[in-house]
């Protein structure tokens, strides 16, 4: 279980460095043409964790392609809102979010929305139908993680019940 007060929720800094070990665990690599030449951009005139492809020589942040991507709401309150949305046993509404997290209603219905639409996204049509009887006991869990928020990398789980 992981605690509120890691301080990847609570400085935005940290959240971004934990974004990038969990989505480039090798490295960082360009998300516009795949490479791994890829220059970090620092100093005055850059912001934190700008990124530079040396063979496309497009700019890229961790949040790019990713529900986090566009979003001026600073990354430490998206990995706890997730976290919260992940770990409450029976879910959580986004006016207990925008209490918990000191936000506007409005904003925490947006970041509420947004990654339950990233966590069913990539279900699309069911993969199993019931023609087959050995298929109806069959659940499929979405297991989301902070690294498999990005749409297309929510991995499906099948899961076989022991019990039947």
């Amino acid at each position: 279980m992981d605690d509120i007060l890691a301080p990847r929720f609570i400085d935005p800094v940290a959240a971004r460095k934990h974004l990038e070990a969990l989505r480039w665990p090798d490295g960082p690599e360009c998300v516009h043409c795949g490479s791994a030449d890829v220059t970090r951009l620092e100093g005055k005139k850059h912001r934190d964790g700008l990124l530079q492809c040396n063979h496309c020589r497009e700019q890229f942040t961790v949040t790019v392609g990713t529900v986090f991507e566009r979003s001026k709401i600073p990354l430490n309150k998206w990995l706890l809102c997730n976290h919260l949305l992940c770990a409450g046993k029976k879910g959580v509404s986004a006016h207990q979010i925008h209490r918990m997290l000191g936000i506007t209603y409005k904003t925490a219905w947006f970041m509420c929305h947004r990654l339950r639409e990233a966590m069913t996204a990539s279900l699309g049509p069911q993969p199993y139908c019931c023609d087959n009887p050995s298929n109806a006991f069959r659940t499929v869990a979405l297991f989301s993680s902070i690294a498999s928020i990005s749409r297309d990398r929510i991995a499906l789980h099948v899961v076989e019940p022991s019990v039947f």
